[in-house]
């Protein structure tokens, strides 16, 4: 998929739903090999994805996380995205994508409205990215991995499951990293 259609479908999935944060990367999802995946994030945002966004670069990482730091409760990252980050640095700067299978932020799992536990948004990015490595953290999230890769049987997809990112300790956090070229 062209980094300009790829644009024009997350457009579109965007209006859907205004609030979502459907992903985290440093430039295009497209170059992502090593996908981190969770249930749904936890910070809502009080800016649009759209603002971190341009259709041929991709994310602009940088200032997603000034802003990011800005919303949360003490100005310091969760310690799941703590987690993620540390992925990010083994999988180097363009390697890699931190994803849910819900879009929509909520505080709590819990609190995610029924209706917008829809998980078509997370099938689309999927396959237009097509990742090689998939890490998937949580019970629920690995379940939705597990069903997605089910139908991916043509293609070579690793899985590499653990528990949450928020609760993973640090000697299962450093044997998913060795987990990662």
């Amino acid at each position: 998929m062209s980094k300009n259609r790829f644009s024009r479908e997350l457009k579109k999935r965007l209006l859907r739903c205004p609030g979502a944060r459907p992903f985290l990367c440093s430039g295009h999802p497209s170059d992502a090999k090593i996908f981190i995946v969770g249930f749904n994030a936890a910070t809502p945002m009080d800016e649009p994805f759209s603002k971190f966004w341009k259709a041929k670069t991709g994310m602009k990482l940088k200032k997603f996380n000034t802003f990011y730091l800005s919303q949360t409760k003490n100005g310091k990252p969760s310690p799941t995205r703590r987690r993620i980050d540390k992925i990010a640095q083994k999988a180097g700067k363009k390697s890699w994508l931190a994803t849910n299978v819900y879009w929509t932020p909520t505080p709590k799992e819990t609190d995610l409205p029924q209706a917008q536990k829809q998980e078509s948004d997370f099938v689309w990015l999927m396959g237009a990215c097509n990742p090689k490595k998939i890490i998937a953290h949580g019970k629920k999230a690995q379940a939705a991995v597990a069903a997605w890769a089910k139908g991916q049987r043509s293609k070579k997809v690793q899985l590499i499951n653990c528990v949450h990112l928020s609760r993973i300790t640090t000697a299962d956090l450093q044997a998913v990293l060795a987990q990662i070229p």
